[in-house]
């Protein structure tokens, strides 16, 4: 079983939250407020009585005691299951990474929602065991975009009960696939 604190042996360092690459990709971000920004602010009322349930903070730290990394094969690579039973709408933690100007691999990367779209969310390099939940139908969680700490941050919630021992699965979208193809 692979936890956060293994992520070096996979060439990968530790991030709880992401960060911007570099210097000029951080003073880009300090200068948007995404308290003002309209297009995610609907997304975020949609989940906003889920997240009232639990204490949400307490949940992202706790990421090591609910999820697990496992190789799977050598087509698939590593996997992500759960520690233990996870009832639906549990959030399972915050997808981290270096936010950067583009992404020439996207294997690793979201879209980070941005005014000017030049951005992505890259786990390649630095992030945590979100980076190994694999796109495997049927899906048990979904990627939310909330803003926390003065960015918009990537979490994972579960749409369905989930069984010790289930692999998590979520769907990359169809850009990621057309993409890669």
């Amino acid at each position: 079983m692979v936890q956060n604190a293994d992520l070096h042996l996979f060439g990968v360092d530790y991030l709880a939250q992401s960060r911007g690459f570099d210097e000029e990709v951080e003073a880009h971000l300090s200068k948007h407020d995404v308290a003002n920004d309209q297009k995610y602010r609907y997304e975020f009322m949609k989940i906003r009585q889920q997240l009232r349930r639990f204490d949400f903070l307490r949940h992202v730290a706790d990421m090591d005691s609910l999820i697990y990394a496992q190789f799977i094969s050598q087509e698939i690579g590593m996997g992500v299951f759960a520690h233990k039973q996870m009832p639906k709408s549990t959030v399972v933690g915050l997808y981290s990474g270096y936010i950067r100007k583009g992404a020439d691999d996207t294997a690793y990367a979201w879209a980070y929602p941005h005014k000017d779209r030049s951005l992505s969310l890259d786990g390649r390099h630095a992030g945590n065991l979100l980076r190994f939940v694999n796109d495997y139908p049927p899906y048990n969680c979904q990627a939310f975009t909330l803003p926390l700490n003065g960015r918009w941050q990537i979490v994972y919630i579960t749409t369905k009960f989930i069984h010790q021992g289930e692999q998590l699965s979520i769907s990359y979208g169809s850009h990621y696939w057309t993409k890669r193809s």
